[in-house]
């Protein structure tokens, strides 16, 4: 494994925190606000609005062959860049389809959108799992736990910057123009999601990597399962399973 001087590491953490903070941003700017809009467009009500918000976690549960893939990843570097930018695309991509008339047939336009819906959140998940692996290897152990939450405090920042954003244009677009055009409310914050999440691959493709071109093999359903040995691990995720589900109260509707 490489070594990073203290100088290099310090630039980059700052790289890091600038990717966390666009990728929030875009984040916050491109909620499930749109895809509901899109979806009621389509016929969906309801139920059935709640399972197509639940389908991309569900599909998420692939992330689980992320571990096992992180040993055979030689760049982790393009493979985040390449997850990240395709989940970019295709969150543009799907903000044109809530133009009215643009999907003729919503039993065939439904589909299509929730899988794209679905692909379009593996995609940041498998990225991500890859991504804390790089940033494990920056970040000594001794400082982990600040660099960890001062990361996470820019990304909390930039998200709600940005769903007040999202949300205060869409508002305003909706107040001033007619149901016709009201698509353009969702879709236009969609696009600027887009353009900032792909904005924050820059500071990736300037992170360096200790472990480029290093792999090793690993024993994928041992390393699948250790965490369950550990008791700690199963209130850290008890914990998630309850807060995710109080969370998901929230956006059924």
């Amino acid at each position: 494994m490489g070594q990073i001087t203290d100088t290099e590491r310090r630039r980059t953490f700052f790289l890091a925190y600038l990717n966390g903070a666009l990728w929030a941003l875009g984040n916050g700017l491109g909620s499930t606000a749109l895809i509901v809009y899109l979806v009621r467009q389509l016929g969906a009500a309801g139920l059935g609005i709640g399972a197509i918000l639940a389908a991309p976690h569900l599909v998420g549960v692939l992330r689980l062959s992320a571990p096992a893939m992180i040993g055979r990843i030689a760049r982790r570097r393009g493979f985040c860049m390449t997850c990240y930018g395709a989940s970019a695309v295709l969150l543009a991509a799907i903000s044109q389809m809530a133009e009215p008339g643009r999907l003729a047939s919503p039993a065939v336009a439904l589909p299509m959108v929730i899988v794209l819906w679905c692909i379009y959140h593996l995609l940041e998940y498998m990225g991500t799992v890859v991504l804390w692996s790089w940033l494990g290897d920056i970040a000594p152990r001794d400082v982990r736990g600040k660099f960890i939450g001062v990361r996470e405090s820019w990304m909390l920042v930039a998200r709600v910057v940005g769903m007040l954003i999202a949300g205060g244009f869409s508002w305003a677009w909706n107040s001033f123009t007619g149901p016709k055009d009201a698509w353009v409310g969702y879709a236009i914050p969609a696009c600027v999601a887009a353009a900032a999440m792909m904005a924050a691959i820059v500071p990736l493709a300037r992170m360096p990597d200790p472990r480029e071109g290093v792999t090793k093999q690993h024993n994928m359903v041992g390393e699948l399962f250790a965490p369950l040995g550990d008791g700690r691990f199963w209130w850290l995720l008890g914990f998630g399973c309850w807060f995710s589900v109080a969370h998901a109260l929230t956006q059924s509707d």
